[in-house]
C-alpha cells in the first residue's frame, strides 16, 4: 500500500450557478480569513466532534474555498440531492473523464459523516437508485463492505462503524489492512465509492483516505427535522461534482 499525497481542500473562487430545490447557504461566497479552519478538514481517528461541526455550520464564519453548505428540508430533498450527485458522478466516470484532468484515483470517492440517524445510509440509497442499482442497499455494518454491480457503474458501500467496537487491536489492524488493499484495487476502476464513518479507516495510525481525491459530506440534524449538509471538495473533480450537483433544478 503506497502512501500518496494528502490533498487539501481545493482553493477556487468559481461561483456556482442555478437555484437548486434545496437551499444553499447565504453566507458570503468563498471568502476566508487566514485563521479559518474547516470542521472536517482532517479526518480524526476518534469519534468525530459533530457538536463542533454543528457550531461551525451555524456560525457567521465565512465559508472556505471548495466548501458549500446546503439545507435538506425533507426526505424528498435528500433524495433529490442524491439523484443530482449521482448524475454528476456518473457523467464524470462514464462521459467526461478527460486524461488531462489530474486525479489520484479513477473512482469517485464520497465520504459521509454524521451522528447515528443523520441520514448517511439514506443518502447512499438515493445515490444507488439514481445509478439504477437493482439490489436493496443496506448499510454493511458487519461486513464493512457492500458491492452492487447492477447499475450504470459499480457502487461500493463501506461502513467502518464496527471498527470502534473491535476489542482486539490485532484483529482490527488485520481487517483494515485487508480492506485497504481491496480499496486500492477498487480505486483503479471507474466506480462510485460511498464511505460511512470514514474517520475509523485507520492504517498504521493514519486515516487512509486523506491521500485520495474525495468529496466529504457531513450531515447535521436540524431542530425542524431537516438536515444541513456540508460539502468539502478535496481535488479538482470533487469541486466539479459540487458545482454540477447544486446547480441542478427540478
Amino acid at each position: 500500500m503506497q502512501k500518496k499525497k494528502n490533498n487539501p481542500p481545493l482553493e477556487t473562487d468559481q461561483p456556482v450557478s442555478g437555484e437548486p430545490n434545496y437551499v444553499v447557504s447565504d453566507k458570503p461566497d468563498f471568502v476566508v480569513s487566514d485563521k479559518h479552519q474547516h470542521a472536517s478538514a482532517h479526518l480524526a481517528p476518534a469519534q468525530p466532534d459533530l457538536a463542533s461541526t454543528e457550531h461551525h455550520l451555524a456560525s457567521d464564519e465565512r465559508l472556505a474555498p471548495g466548501e458549500r453548505v446546503i439545507k435538506l428540508a425533507s426526505l424528498e430533498a435528500t433524495n433529490e440531492f442524491g439523484k443530482n450527485l449521482a448524475g454528476a458522478l456518473s457523467k464524470s466516470l462514464i462521459v467526461s473523464r478527460s486524461p488531462q484532468v489530474s486525479s489520484e484515483n479513477a473512482a469517485a470517492i464520497i465520504l459521509l459523516s454524521g451522528n447515528l440517524g443523520a441520514g448517511k445510509t439514506t443518502l447512499v440509497q438515493a445515490i444507488g437508485r439514481a445509478l439504477q442499482v437493482k439490489e436493496v442497499i443496506n448499510s454493511p455494518t458487519f461486513t464493512m463492505l457492500g458491492e452492487y454491480h447492477s447499475g450504470l457503474v459499480p457502487l461500493y458501500h463501506f461502513d467502518f462503524y464496527r471498527v470502534r467496537d473491535m476489542q482486539d487491536k490485532e484483529e482490527q489492524e488485520i481487517s483494515l489492512d485487508m480492506l485497504a488493499a481491496e480499496f486500492d484495487e477498487i480505486c483503479q476502476t471507474r466506480a462510485v465509492i460511498c464511505i460511512e464513518w470514514p474517520e475509523y479507516f485507520l492504517v498504521q495510525g493514519e486515516n487512509y483516505l486523506e491521500q485520495f481525491d474525495r468529496l466529504a459530506l457531513t450531515l447535521i440534524i436540524d431542530d425542524d427535522e431537516g438536515r444541513r449538509l456540508q460539502l468539502i471538495a478535496y481535488g479538482r473533480l470533487p469541486q466539479d461534482w459540487i458545482c454540477s450537483t447544486i446547480s441542478k433544478q427540478t
